[in-house]
């Protein structure tokens, strides 16, 4: 089960067709590539608990802007190179 933090967020009442295709469209845009698989759960929940358009296009824009950060955890790593 996914976990929220808000209660708007809340995904219980939603089948999981309905949150599977909210997932779905969310990662439809390319600028919702680098988002977390929860992120987009938490987004389309917003909606299926009656978010307007607009309060969920802020809150994917502030979750993009969030992705695009460096990690505090792990600073600025150097690319993973595979060595065959």
């Amino acid at each position: 089960m996914v976990r929220n933090k808000r209660s708007d967020e809340d995904p219980s009442n939603m089948t999981f067709g309905q949150l599977r295709d909210g997932i779905d469209e969310c990662f439809k845009d390319f600028r919702n590539q680098s988002l977390l698989i929860e992120d987009c759960a938490n987004w389309a929940a917003l909606g299926a608990n009656g978010a307007s358009d607009s309060e969920r296009e802020a809150v994917l824009e502030l979750l993009r802007k969030s992705a695009s950060q460096p990690s505090k955890q792990y600073g600025n790593l150097p690319p993973l190179r595979i060595l065959l």
